[in-house]
């Protein structure tokens, strides 16, 4: 009975372990960093209980001046965290101004439900000018 109580509680801290190991890389690991470029079309602060900011982007694609100027939109979904009060501050300004930004990015391999909608989380704005 001995050895199995010791197998019994290494077996649980092994898997104890790797739970917590793999908890830690599904929050902190990224999938992919980049950016994207063009005019916030919303943001707003969403949830009952949870309050996130969800943004809408308009990346204005481009086509050539022989088929009429611009083409379609392409709107893109994401994120912003409250701790990036500097990245909300400059969105609400290119709304505001209607001016193009640069978003940059990480996309998180799981979406937690409190840190947003999306995979997308906004890490820095830059207002093109």
């Amino acid at each position: 009975m001995a050895k199995f109580k010791k197998f019994f509680f290494i077996t649980l801290a092994v898997l104890l372990g790797l739970g917590g190991v793999a908890g830690w890389f599904s929050y902190s690991a990224n999938f992919s960093e980049g950016n994207r470029t063009g005019r916030i079309l919303k943001m707003s602060r969403k949830g009952v209980l949870i309050k996130t900011n969800e943004g809408q982007l308009n990346q204005e694609i481009i086509t050539s001046p022989a088929v009429g100027g611009s083409g379609p939109s392409n709107i893109w979904d994401f994120s912003v965290e409250d701790s990036q009060a500097e990245a909300l501050r400059k969105i609400d300004e290119a709304m505001r101004d209607n001016k193009r930004v640069t978003l940059h990015y990480e996309e998180k391999f799981v979406r937690f439900f409190w840190r947003g909608d999306t995979k997308y989380l906004i890490t820095k704005v830059d207002v093109i000018e």
